[in-house]
């Protein structure tokens, strides 16, 4: 049994000034763990998780006047098999 675990930091590449609605973006903070288990001399499982947080962020765009708020998370998993041959 082979364990992983990660953390990461993306900076988005979206300014605040040009920030919409159409890409609400923001700085993200990665937390990742994963297994993988050979269960036989040919193949192995693999499985993994990732949590996104990213920063709150504000939309203020003038004319029109748009005023608004976010809050984002993502939950990534993913499984895998591998076979040797």
């Amino acid at each position: 049994l082979d364990l992983r675990a990660g953390v990461a930091y993306e900076k988005s590449p979206v300014p605040d000034a040009t920030r919409t609605p159409r890409i609400p973006d923001n700085d993200r903070y990665w937390l990742s763990l994963g297994a993988s288990y050979k269960f036989a001399e040919n193949m192995t499982a693999h499985v993994a998780y990732s949590h996104v947080f990213m920063d709150d962020g504000d939309i203020n765009i003038t004319p029109p006047p748009l005023v608004a708020s976010f809050e984002q998370h993502i939950d990534i998993v993913s499984l895998g098999l591998t076979r040797d041959w």
